[in-house]
């Protein structure tokens, strides 16, 4: 049993919080955690908001440096994590890693989440069966500092419950801000859990891109658990994928790419403004390809998308997509009734 005495301070399994030198590179091979791991907050505006919960490590600190990098390979984590209601603003609960911040690489490889999670806080709060909440900076004085995010072969098994904010199967929420040629990849992870959230809930991951220039990509990832928003929008990998803006550099943000992922959960959108969908809800950025997935999960909501809802200046490509067994890469948009 780990807990974290002092309100703001992130609690692991293994370790609490990185030193946040800007040369730090730590890495963690066959690590397991079987305790209840909690962690306090205060609430948001009120202080420091900022920690995290995880199985293995509470808090990825990397201080935006191009040297920082962080590596778990075959870690398991058994054990309860949870905040209380306390913690705001990007508080993270994890399987793995509760919150990383601002690490320049993070490369997460076979591992695997089988507890249960809990982060009823507010604001950017987040549960994640992998990592709770991950935030890449690229700031002017900071650097190039590109922000490679790997997640890969990684399975959740546990329930996830953000009841005030953002959850995923996989990611709780991923940000990016200010970053140049960033990346976020994930590939053959697959969510069994049931995910529920307040505000964009997903599979995989609820939410990816925020004023900077990244390459978000998919590959071969699942989603078998039911996921519900009771205020937001739900899909089966990501719910939505936001406008990748140029803000200090200059340039193109790279492609979007969803390629053969499968949802074959059920997704539930309360929300009266939300989404349900099986792949993609909603997308706020060009140049997004969604190719060969398919959605066998059953969708409820008062608006809802097999595959992804497009907003009329974004630039969608879907190809070999199937729905319900039947090829269709219509991006069919309606009522639950209608699709």
């Amino acid at each position: 049993f780990v807990n974290a005495l002092q309100a703001g301070t992130p609690a692991g399994g293994l370790v609490g919080e990185t030193s946040g030198s800007a040369s730090i590179q730590l890495s963690f091979e066959n690590c397991v955690n079987y305790g209840e791991v909690i962690t306090f907050g205060v609430p948001s505006g009120e202080g420091n908001a900022h920690t995290g919960a995880g199985g293995i490590l509470g808090e990825a600190l990397g201080v935006h440096s191009p040297d920082s990098t962080f590596t778990f390979k075959n870690c398991a984590n058994h054990g309860y994590i949870h905040a209380n209601e306390e913690c705001g603003r990007v508080a993270g609960v994890g399987g793995i890693v509760g919150r990383g911040y601002s690490p320049a690489v993070l490369t997460i490889d076979g591992c695997i989440n089988t507890a249960d999670l809990d982060a009823p806080g507010t604001g950017w709060s987040a549960a994640g069966g992998i990592v709770g909440t991950l935030m890449t900076y690229g700031f002017a004085w900071s650097g190039t500092h590109d922000g490679k995010i790997k997640i890969l072969n990684c399975v959740n098994l546990g329930d996830l419950n953000a009841a005030n904010a953002f959850a995923g199967g996989i990611v709780g929420a991923p940000f990016q801000f200010n970053t140049q040629n960033s990346e976020l990849y994930f590939e053959n992870c697959a969510n069994y859990g049931a995910v529920t959230g307040k505000d964009l809930t997903a599979g995989i991951t609820p939410y990816a891109g925020w004023y900077g220039l990244s390459g978000i990509i998919f590959k071969n990832c699942l989603n078998a658990g039911a996921v519900t928003s009771t205020a937001g929008s739900a899909s089966g990998i990501i719910a939505r994928i936001n406008k990748l803006e140029e803000k200090t550099y200059s340039g193109t943000p790279n492609p979007t790419l969803i390629e053969g992922c499968v949802n074959i959960g059920t997704i539930i959108s309360s929300g009266e403004n939300g989404t349900a969908s099986g792949i993609l809800g909603v997308v706020d950025t060009d140049d997004t390809t969604i190719k060969n997935c398919m959605n066998m999960g059953a969708l409820t909501g008062i608006k809802a998308s097999a595959y992804i809802m497009p907003e009329a200046t974004n630039t969608v490509t879907a190809e070999g997509n199937v729905y319900f067994g039947e090829a269709d890469d219509s991006m069919k948009y309606g009522s639950a009734a209608d699709i």
